[in-house]
């Protein structure tokens, strides 16, 4: 196999100054209320995300140390929880239904890179649907849909689409049992 070296000076990493803006001012005013440490501050949180365009439900908690790259590609459905120290690195959507947890430390990553051309950023789409449960440090790649139900166990990584109401587990994580 030959060593090719990519050459970073023509990867397509421009960006728009607007978006450039606005993350540098989300940064900044989030930067406050996020790393703030406790519960009690969750509504605020939600407030902020909110200003900055994410569409978040009723009864949401988002805990102390989340990191959400771009809030208005952030959809929270209804009654859903984000531990502490998430990080959501969303360039592209990010779907989390209803009644669903994201528990401490994990990471929802939409993006990538073409590693074989010019390390171009690529983008995917992420959902985790109704009634899902992502455990503890668990790393959801960009493109992965959970279905209804479904349970990632803790330090699972995950690539592709689930069963509903089944449970994955490992790295990579495959599928386990039904929840049901």
């Amino acid at each position: 196999m030959a060593n090719k070296l990519v050459d970073l000076r023509l990867s397509n990493h421009k960006r728009k100054i607007d978006i450039l803006f606005y993350r540098f001012l989300w940064n900044i005013i989030s930067y406050v209320f996020y790393f703030f440490p406790g519960r009690g501050l969750s509504f605020a949180r939600v407030l902020l995300a909110r200003l900055f365009g994410a569409q978040i439900g009723k009864g949401v908690l988002i805990d102390s140390k989340v990191e959400i790259y771009c809030p208005w590609n952030l959809i929270i459905g209804n009654y859903s929880a984000i531990g502490r120290g998430v990080l959501i690195h969303n360039f592209e959507e990010v779907i989390i239904g209803s009644h669903c947890v994201v528990s401490q430390f994990s990471y929802i990553c939409c993006s990538s890179h073409r590693y074989k051309k010019n390390m171009e950023l690529v983008n995917k789409k992420i959902k985790i649907s109704d009634y899902s449960w992502v455990a503890a440090n668990c790393f959801i790649h960009g493109g992965s849909f959970l279905d209804k139900g479904t349970i990632l166990g803790a330090k699972s990584c995950f690539k592709g689409s689930s069963k509903p109401w089944s449970i994955y587990e490992g790295n990579p994580a495959s599928f386990v049992n039904l929840r049901i």
